[in-house]
């Protein structure tokens, strides 16, 4: 297909290309994996960062629980219930100044009047030393005394984080202050306050002591109460005016040296991987190359050694490829002569053109599939399935190629035809075979009703016989009476008319030129019935209708009267067979999605084995001996094929069920 020099360079290129994607696949993946491992690190940091947030949380929701408990068991000692009844404070501060020097973050401890009068006051200052104070303040108009007397019994206050104010001035050096407080109530009376001011370093420290992030600690507005740069801390109260936070948020930035070092490593180690698995790469493309060209050269001699004709074109329309037997049809002696060329420059115009139509098609659409006619060299006509295909060949991915396969359907052709005909010589076997059934099934009806014509007839002769008889004696006995006479006639007259209604529906039973029209369901069921009116009498069969008078098919009325004229000649034999007291059919009819009609007789239940379809097929009798066993296939037949419908049968108790549903028109 191609020579050295082509190969070469074919080859060449491919490394080039090959080598210059990978470089390129490898750097987007290196950024991807980088920028995927700031994700994960950020991930894996918030993990920590929640965890710490959950921790924080448990430390100061259990010191708060702890300062609770103290002012509890302050609050329930039995020295402070005698400072309350007899105002001796001796042994509650006594009690007040163990519980403060042994707590080392409480660094005052009060109690407070209901007008907010501190009554007992134990200090603690910088060097740890505790004391009682004895200049006591009015602390009425101060927040916490304000918050804590509109508590109920049993509930507890906590301030927010601030600097600790004493004379209205913060106190240095700065002691970031939490209060928790507890109104103290005796027979529902307001007594006072019990307060800790507790040192709040404790949970700041816990806080701040963080290796991997920076902690900020700031209130609703912005203002930090801690900040990295420890110069920022407590801002807002350092300002000129006072002010309380209501609400303080922890926000943990990530240390940059943290995460640096962390993404150095990691783009270190990636950039490890992907120097190796490139320099891995490089063999395993050569001995890809490699083996592509061995595929090449394996496809070349599939593609030479194929039977069908199979060619590449370029988008010029030039062949590129072509196989050996692309070269005999063509008319060609070697690929030289097609290799460049065009269809038009070898084949004849009317040929060409097509060819040339299919490949248009073949570029715009992806693929063309046709079957083509084509006359060789030899004068010899041939047909081709020809599938044509727009592909992009690897490492010529910027040019597009057409794939052309061309399979001689010449032979399956003609097969086809042969089979064409000894399909459409059956099926019209099979047509005049349906045809002759049904016929004979409609001529194994006439017996039974010649028969039934003869006991129709039997009566009204007779009542005519005798009625001639009557009037012959009258006028040999010269008793001639007019009006007994002409009465005579208008009986005859009766009985004439009743033996032409019943050849009348014998005749439009078999006739053979009916035309399709629109039928009143009852007529056709009355005109059978009346045929069989002779049976039905004899055998004592009463037949019930439940149907409209109006209601109507379209069709062919005789095909519907033979398939109503076996089911019930069916029943009657049935009944004939079988003793049953009360012997009736039940008709009925009614419209819904179709038009269903139902035939039930008593005469007793279809053998099961026959039951759902056995009985409707062909051949199959239930009526041995007689050969009248094709008439309910010949039933199926037509309601199937003349009214697009269908016919079933089943038991219902003792009695048989033949159902039609006819498609509404």
């Amino acid at each position: 297909m191609l020579n050295y020099s082509s190969k070469l360079k074919y080859i060449l290129k491919s490394l080039i290309v090959i080598l210059f994607i990978n470089i390129i696949i490898t750097g987007l993946l290196y950024l991807f994996l980088v920028n995927k491992a700031k994700d994960d690190i950020y991930n894996e940091f918030n993990t920590i960062a929640n965890y710490d947030f959950i921790q924080t949380r448990k430390f100061i929701d259990d010191k708060f629980t702890y300062y609770k408990n103290v002012l509890d068991s302050l609050e329930s000692a039995q020295a402070f219930s005698n400072y309350l009844d007899t105002n001796d404070a001796h042994n509650i501060k006594e009690l007040m100044y163990t519980i403060t020097k042994a707590s080392l973050p409480i660094f005052q401890l009060r109690f407070l009047d209901r007008n907010g009068i501190e009554k007992i006051r134990i200090e603690k200052d910088k060097n740890n030393k505790v004391f009682e104070e004895k200049n006591l303040q009015d602390k009425s108009d101060r927040y916490y005394f304000k918050k804590t007397t509109s508590l109920k019994k049993g509930e507890y206050y906590i301030s927010n984080l601030d600097l600790n104010i004493e004379h209205k001035k913060i106190e240095k050096p700065y002691i970031p202050t939490i209060r928790i407080s507890k109104a103290i109530y005796k027979n529902n009376q307001l007594l006072g306050i019990l307060i800790i001011n507790y040192n709040a370093n404790e949970i700041i420290n816990k806080i701040r002591e963080n290796k991997f992030f920076d902690v900020y600690y700031m209130d609703k507005n912005g203002n930090f109460f801690l900040h990295p740069d420890k110069s920022k801390n407590y801002l807002s109260q350092l300002n000129i005016k006072y002010k309380l936070m209501d609400d303080f948020y922890i926000i943990y930035s990530l240390n940059n040296s943290v995460f640096n070092e962390k993404l150095s490593l990691i783009k270190y180690d990636t950039f490890l991987i992907f120097f190796t698995v490139f320099i891995i790469t490089i063999p395993v493309i050569l001995i890809g190359i490699y083996i592509q060209s061995m595929n090449a050269r394996i496809l070349d001699a599939i593609i030479n050694n194929t039977p069908y004709p199979v060619f590449f074109k370029d988008v010029s329309r030039k062949f590129v490829v072509v196989n050996d037997a692309m070269l005999k049809i063509l008319g060609a002696k070697n690929k030289n002569e097609v290799i460049g060329k065009r269809i038009e420059d070898l084949l004849e115009s009317k040929y060409a053109n097509t060819f040339k139509k299919n490949i248009d098609k073949a570029l715009e659409y992806g693929r063309s599939e046709e079957e083509i006619e084509f006359i060789d060299t030899n004068s010899k006509r041939h047909f081709f399935d020809t599938k044509l295909i727009k592909i992009s060949l690897l490492g010529k991915l910027n040019k597009v190629y057409i794939l052309g396969i061309a399979i001689d359907i010449t032979q399956l052709k003609s097969l086809n035809q042969q089979l064409e005909n000894v399909v459409d010589n059956e099926i019209k076997k099979r047509i005049s075979l349906e045809k002759d059934l049904i016929q004979k099934s409609k001529m194994a009806e006439i017996g039974n009703l010649l028969a039934n014509l003869i006991h129709q007839w039997k009566n009204p002769l007779n009542i005519i016989k005798v009625i001639s008889s009557g009037a012959r004696l009258n006028i040999e006995a010269n008793n001639i009476n007019i009006k007994e006479i002409d009465s005579h006639f208008k009986q005859i007259d009766t009985q004439v008319e009743i033996m032409v209604q019943i050849s009348n529906d014998f005749k439009n039973f078999f006739n053979p030129n009916e035309k399709a029209s629109k039928f009143i369901i009852k007529n056709v069921f009355e005109s059978i019935t009346n045929i069989l009116s002779t049976r039905l009498k004899h055998n004592e069969i009463e037949i019930v209708y439940d149907l409209d008078d109006t209601l109507y098919m379209e069709g062919y009325t005789n095909n519907f009267a033979q398939v109503i004229l076996s089911i019930l000649n069916n029943a009657i034999d049935e009944f004939e067979r079988n003793k049953v007291n009360e012997k009736k059919i039940f008709i009925k009819a009614f419209k819904g999605d179709s038009i269903v009609i139902e035939i039930i007789d008593n005469a007793g239940k279809i053998d099961e084995s026959l039951l759902p379809n056995k009985l409707f097929e062909e051949y199959e009798t239930t009526k041995k001996g007689n050969n009248l066993g094709q008439g309910l296939p010949i039933c199926r037949k037509i309601i199937e094929e003349s009214f697009s419908g269908r016919i079933t049968a089943y038991n219902i108790n003792n009695n048989a069920v033949f159902k039609i549903e006819i498609p509404l028109v």
